[in-house]
């Protein structure tokens, strides 16, 4: 009774447990909190954890973990947070919906303290899960005779994102100089960004997320379609400091003609393993 009286209040007072987790998208933890903030040794407790997918693509794989319970006893409830998370759709912005939730718990029992005095922990729910990036930015061509104008000002092809989704990594796409102009081709650089900014740790997959060699990493796929060469495939690269990297790309349109201008695409995927903490506090003490 008393653990459904306390959510109640964190719900409703907004007293900090309802306080999502900070970054632009992505799976965010909503709450994660204990079903009572002081507990008696051997007594069992809960710890209630919910997420929700912020993000405009499906976090699939989606699983969670608690850190620093160590010298805990799992009860023999247990809880379901090793079943109750799967995947959680992206939300849908064009027609308000929002992004896939899901709750669990786990179950402890709290360990033994000396009579008299009380032990303070502060465990962390960390929650994985698998997920791509998507960029897709339009390229302007213009009629031969101008691109060779834009190549001696020293200008870049232009550009305009055509569409893009929403997750906590952002793919940025440039064209950059210099160009390089033959007849009827241009060969020019596109410099890709790739920035974290959901908060949280990504890694080259899920399943690497907790392997040093995997951390910070991502694949990154360049597609220019059937009429722009790259030069770039499947790249893995290394966020520096995990926030931020570059990668340069050169690429070739062989479709210029002074009949016109002409608009080609090219997709950016970025692929990767993703996880967010939060922090919870309980304190406990001898009866």
């Amino acid at each position: 009774m008393r653990a459904v009286a306390l959510l109640a209040l964190c719900v409703l007072a907004a007293s900090g447990c309802t306080m999502p987790a900070s970054g632009s998208g992505g799976v965010v933890i909503y709450y994660f909190e204990p079903s009572f903030q002081t507990v008696y040794s051997g007594e069992p407790i809960d710890f209630r954890l919910m997420v929700e997918n912020k993000g405009t693509v499906d976090a699939d794989e989606v699983s969670a973990k608690i850190i620093g319970l160590d010298t805990w006893q799992g009860s023999s409830e247990g809880g379901n947070c090793d079943t109750a998370l799967s995947s959680l759709a992206g939300a849908v912005p064009s027609i308000g919906a929002p992004g896939g939730s899901a709750n669990c718990k786990w179950t402890y029992v709290a360990p033994e303290v000396p009579k008299g005095l009380s032990s303070g922990y502060s465990p962390t729910a960390r929650v994985y899960y698998s997920c791509k990036t998507h960029m897709i930015k339009s390229l302007f061509f213009a009629p031969s005779r101008e691109i060779r104008m834009m190549m001696d000002r020293g200008e870049s092809i232009p550009s305009q994102t055509a569409s893009q989704t929403q997750g906590p990594i952002s793919i940025e796409i440039k064209g950059n100089t210099p160009m390089r102009f033959w007849e009827d081709s241009v060969e020019f650089p596109i410099a890709i960004t790739i920035t974290n900014t959901g908060g949280g740790v990504v890694c080259k997959s899920k399943d690497e997320c907790d392997s040093d060699d995997g951390l910070s990493k991502l694949t990154v796929n360049v597609d220019g379609g059937n009429d722009i060469a790259m030069e770039c495939g499947d790249e893995v690269i290394e966020l520096w400091q995990g926030k931020s990297n570059t990668l340069i790309c050169r690429a070739t349109f062989s479709g210029l003609s002074d009949a016109g201008p002409s608009t080609r695409l090219i997709r950016v995927t970025a692929s990767y393993g993703y996880y967010v903490d939060k922090q919870a506090q309980v304190t406990v003490q001898k009866r």
